[in-house]
């Protein structure tokens, strides 16, 4: 017997993809090429916390893009099976497509902005990310199981009840400013030779919400170091 939708999400969730949203395409950016692929919106795949890092071999440098790579693994064949039927999906995060994925969360209700200049959520705080976003043609009950089992957000930012604002003392070089990260700021003291800043966010840390999802400190090496090297390559090109 054919396995169900939702237990299909469950598997995804055992693997730390725990979060699953459908954004009708009314609501977002049109992603550039989709404008004449049969879709009725976006599907956004998440990570909430460390779930999906303690799966993925990180570690390994022999391995490319680890995360993409087991993201892509894990969500194709979910598409195939229970996306293809009215119309073929297209994955298009990861992969080249340009894509405002934070437009579409924002549309989707799935994350609030924060004063970190990046997403915030109640339950995980900062710490969560887009896995893989694909355009689909979606079914009545689909979306309605989707809807259910991850309703979007309601209320206000976590960060507008913050009354001590513990991110804005972190930041070494008083980055943040007017609910916004002066990203020329926090670039510049990044790249700095022995920066503090090297391998993680010190205002990112500060945030009290979510605590317990933070990612460990080998993910954040790993990513932050990631993020370092891209903005290096970016700077010598500029």
């Amino acid at each position: 017997m054919a396995k169900s939708l939702s237990a299909a999400l469950d598997d995804l969730a055992s693997e730390g993809l725990n979060w699953v949203s459908f954004v009708p395409a009314a609501d977002g950016p049109i992603p550039r090429g989709c404008s004449n692929a049969a879709g009725d919106g976006l599907l956004l795949v998440l990570s909430l916390g460390a779930a999906f890092a303690e799966h993925t071999n990180f570690a390994d440098s022999s391995i490319e893009n680890p995360f993409d790579t087991r993201a892509t693994e894990l969500v194709r064949p979910v598409l195939r099976e229970y996306f293809d039927e009215l119309a073929p999906a297209v994955l298009l995060y990861p992969g080249s497509a340009v894509l405002d994925l934070r437009a579409w969360m924002a549309a989707g209700r799935i994350e609030y902005p924060s004063l970190l200049g990046i997403g915030i959520r109640p339950d995980c705080g900062p710490w969560f990310a887009v896995r893989a976003a694909a355009w689909v043609r979606i079914q009545i009950s689909q979306r309605e199981l989707l809807e259910t089992r991850y309703p979007s957000l309601a209320g206000d930012s976590p960060c507008d009840s913050c009354k001590d604002k513990p991110c804005l003392v972190a930041c070494p070089v008083d980055a943040l400013r007017a609910g916004e990260a002066r990203l020329n700021t926090c670039v510049e003291h990044r790249v700095q030779v022995g920066s503090e800043c090297a391998e993680r966010c010190h205002a990112r840390l500060a945030c009290p919400v979510g605590q317990r999802q933070r990612y460990p400190d080998p993910q954040l090496r790993y990513h932050y170091r990631n993020s370092l090297s891209a903005i290096v390559r970016w700077k010598q090109r500029g």
